[in-house]
């Protein structure tokens, strides 16, 4: 992805987290994100994974600090279309 474009909503253009294990922050996402119909778009610049229906919205990525990240009191909802999807990501997410 050369030059993706950040889509988000009409509040937010994207949400970029901290992770200290991107690969594993990547299965974890790729599976429950993946029951959302939310799509790994791939790799880009320097070690982040961009997520998103059609344009990235969702971005993972180590620290720019390189210390692991803290998300003490941080909550983020992605949208689910009914509640077997939200169940489809719950159980993804514990798999």
């Amino acid at each position: 992805m050369a030059n993706p474009v950040i889509s988000g909503n009409d509040v937010f253009s994207h949400v970029f987290i901290g992770a200290a294990d991107v690969a594993q922050s990547t299965a974890f996402y790729d599976a429950a994100l993946g029951a959302l119909g939310i799509k790994n778009l791939g790799p880009f610049g320097s070690g982040w994974v961009l997520y998103g229906r059609d344009k990235p919205a969702f971005i993972i990525a180590r620290p720019g600090n390189g210390e692991a990240p803290s998300s003490n009191g941080a909550t983020i909802g992605f949208a689910a279309a009914s509640p077997a999807e939200v169940d489809a990501f719950h159980a993804a997410g514990l798999a």
